[in-house]
């Protein structure tokens, strides 16, 4: 069973849909410093912008990957003949998505 357990509230002209989440004590510490420092007004704020900065950066490593590449060629083949698909590579599977683990 999942439970999902968010809500959405309008600030200003936007609806902004607010989470739960969790930090150990030195990470929430680490963001502190940041709001302190006056770089982020917000904890909120501080935590958006850090997010949605390493989304882009995780999207843009992803978008240069070999994998990639070959999650594109799989999707090509799937819209040209979706009857079957064999795929092959100088590399495993377990290979490739270790890959992108490691950049996590």
């Amino acid at each position: 069973m999942f439970i999902r357990i968010a809500y959405r509230i309008r600030l200003g002209d936007s609806m902004v849909v607010v989470i739960p989440i969790r930090f150990k004590e030195k990470e929430l510490e680490k963001i502190d410093e940041l709001v302190k420092s006056g770089i982020y007004r917000t904890r909120s704020e501080a935590i958006r912008s850090l997010s949605l900065e390493a989304a882009m950066s995780k999207r843009a490593d992803f978008a240069s990957s070999s994998l990639n590449e070959a999650t594109e060629a799989i999707l090509s083949a799937l819209r040209q003949d979706r009857s079957s698909l064999c795929v092959t590579a100088p590399r495993k599977a377990a290979e490739i998505v270790g890959e992108g683990r490691e950049r996590l």
